[in-house]
């Protein structure tokens, strides 16, 4: 079995004799796409149509399917083991700063973020690149680690699409800003 790149000439007539080895070729991607063996694909793009162009990156997979909302539970159920856009992330980050009301911010790593500032007592704005489609159902998950703080309040997008906000509280759970250097302050968007 040969697996690679199937390539056609640019013009071929109406009774152009195809020649055996081309048809080998494409059995043989078609069977090892199948099997699992290959060929690999430079991206996947998924829009419940089918036979459109691809306009997808490479090495990315495009989902077009979204979940069922609900507002009350039961809530809708999907397909398990399925992936729809709810469940990809949106926006992702990692990053530090000092503490007190002027800190420095400094970004480690991520995508879709465009700026990370403070935008009053104890509350970081996480501001994105690209806006978000429906910012009230996104979901937005964080973490810190940081002596003195005792709760970390994330406030979402709400009908917010350009950005989230990730708050620190006191044990009154008052918001406050950092008392020492925060080593790590994680968050992962979902539900766009």
């Amino acid at each position: 079995m040969s697996i690679g790149l199937i390539t056609s000439p640019s013009s071929w007539s109406f009774g152009t004799v195809v020649p055996s080895t081309w048809l080998q070729n494409v059995q043989d991607n078609i069977n090892g796409l199948i099997g699992g063996t290959g060929p690999t694909l430079k991206a996947l793009q998924v829009d419940g149509v089918g036979g459109n162009a691809s306009t997808q990156p490479t090495g990315t997979i495009g989902v077009s399917a979204t979940g069922a909302f609900g507002t009350s539970t039961p809530t809708p159920t999907i397909a398990v083991g399925n992936i729809y856009k709810e469940l990809i992330p949106f926006s992702y980050g990692y990053y530090t700063c000092t503490a007190g009301a002027s800190p420095t911010i400094s970004l480690l790593g991520g995508f879709n973020v465009s700026s990370i500032t403070r935008s009053g007592t104890g509350v970081h704005s996480v501001n994105f690149v690209t806006s978000a489609t429906n910012g009230a159902n996104a979901i937005v998950v964080a973490g810190a680690s940081q002596p003195g703080v005792t709760q970390l309040t994330v406030y979402g997008l709400g009908g917010n699409n350009t950005a989230c906000a990730i708050g620190f509280n006191n044990s009154s759970g008052a918001n406050t800003d950092p008392t020492a250097a925060l080593t790590r302050i994680t968050f992962v968007v979902y539900g766009i």
